[in-house]
């Protein structure tokens, strides 16, 4: 059983995942059928939000693992 604070991280990891997966891909998507011509400032949030995201994430499986070794 992972601790409250790993699940946490993990939860909110998904969460800033997914939001900048789904912005990064609208700024794609518009970039593909020519709707803007350059990369958004959405588009540059929503990688932020992604970075974010792996961070969280990746730091709910540390503390995860650590808290399961002890």
């Amino acid at each position: 059983m992972r601790s409250n604070k790993s699940m946490l991280l993990l939860s909110f990891g998904v969460l800033f995942l997914s939001f900048g997966s789904v912005m990064v891909l609208l700024d794609f998507l518009g970039l593909h059928f020519g709707a803007r011509e350059a990369m958004s400032k959405g588009g540059l949030t929503g990688f932020a939000f992604f970075v974010i995201g792996a961070l969280l994430y990746g730091g709910g499986i540390a503390i995860g693992r650590r808290d399961r070794a002890h």
